[in-house]
């Protein structure tokens, strides 16, 4: 049974992001906002044929190192918050649908596109200080210093700078996933008692 409900149904997992201004989470500001619409289009296209839905939606928001630690995981949430609503309101989606994260500063993609940037001064040590310094260090209970701190000052601002232009802007952003089911639900079986069997329901 759960065979032929898998050749029946099938998932498929679409992906958007959306990328902001320094300091900004409205949605009218994103670079890519065409890019936004038609991803809204396609869901909304998706919601309305007869051998598909829309199951779940993630946003997820991000930010940039730079600015306040505290602002920015105002600001990722912002943003998730912002672009989960755009999207409800062009694809005409329900809120039950929809889940919103604000993650802060995208500590892991920056450590992971700064390993691929050739062209990065000091790339080795920009990694040290990404792989190896926490976020926070502290002392009798105080904030001594941090990664943000020992990234900023290393080798006088000049690895700082080449991040902030080239792998910052793609950390200011919202991450949107959605999981469609595509094809016919499977039919409604019943045991041979007359109650429904477990492997059908799981099916559905």
């Amino acid at each position: 049974m759960q065979t032929v409900a898998a050749q029946q149904m099938r998932c498929d997992t679409l992906r958007a992001s959306v990328y902001f201004p320094r300091g900004f989470s409205s949605v009218a500001y994103a670079s890519n906002l065409g890019e936004l619409d038609r991803f809204a289009d396609r869901l909304r296209t998706i919601c309305a044929a007869d051998d598909a839905r829309v199951s779940r939606i993630t946003v997820d928001g991000w930010a940039s190192p730079d600015g306040v630690s505290v602002e920015n995981g105002r600001l990722s949430e912002n943003r998730a918050r912002n672009t989960a609503r755009y999207l409800a309101d062009r694809a005409a989606l329900g809120s039950s649908l929809l889940c919103i994260s604000g993650h802060g500063i995208d500590w892991e993609r920056l450590e992971a596109s700064a390993s691929l940037e050739t062209d990065l001064p000091h790339r080795e040590a920009v990694l040290d200080v990404l792989r190896n310094t926490p976020v926070w260090i502290f002392r009798e209970g105080r904030v001594i210093d941090g990664r943000m701190r020992q990234l900023g000052m290393l080798y006088g601002g000049v690895p700082y700078n080449y991040l902030y232009e080239h792998l910052f802007p793609a950390l200011r952003r919202a991450d949107v996933c959605a999981v469609v089911s595509v094809g016919t639900p499977p039919p409604r079986l019943r045991c041979r008692t007359g109650v429904r069997c477990a492997a059908a329901a799981d099916a559905r």
